[in-house]
């Protein structure tokens, strides 16, 4: 279930790389399935602590995206989004979820990077990048 989750936050951040949005009907939508997969993963393994790492994570992350949207470096759908992201690898990853923002400000820096190298904007949508880091953190704990 955590594949079909991160391959549909590829998808939603397909949506953002083209419109500059992540819709609030998707991502509510990813987050009702991550939560379901949260509450799936938690009562096979008849563990509440699982669910209570996880929804730890996600709170961690989405203040450190609140702080980040405040400060203007990303948007408010983009801290929705990481905070939907880190529950669903918060199952497989635990509290690591929390380099998500990390590994993904370093992508972004990447991006803006090549970006000037091609004498483009420094401004990109952010979804793509919480997207990939997402996937390296779980992979790494598979």
């Amino acid at each position: 279930m955590t594949a079909i989750v991160l391959a549909a936050s590829l998808a939603l951040s397909l949506v953002d790389e083209a419109t500059l949005t992540l819709p609030n009907r998707y991502v509510a939508a990813l987050a009702v399935f991550a939560a379901s997969q949260v509450a799936a993963a938690s009562l096979l393994q008849h563990s509440i602590e699982l669910a209570l790492s996880a929804v730890a994570a996600s709170a961690i992350v989405a203040g450190i995206y609140a702080v980040f949207a405040i400060v203007g470096w990303v948007g408010f759908g983009d801290t929705k989004f990481a905070a939907v992201l880190a529950l669903v690898v918060a199952v497989v990853a635990g509290m690591f979820a929390a380099y998500i923002p990390v590994l993904a400000i370093l992508i972004s820096w990447a991006r803006i990077l090549f970006r000037r190298f091609r004498r483009r904007p420094d401004q990109h949508p952010h979804g793509l990048s919480l997207a990939i880091a997402s996937i390296v953190v779980m992979l790494l704990f598979i």
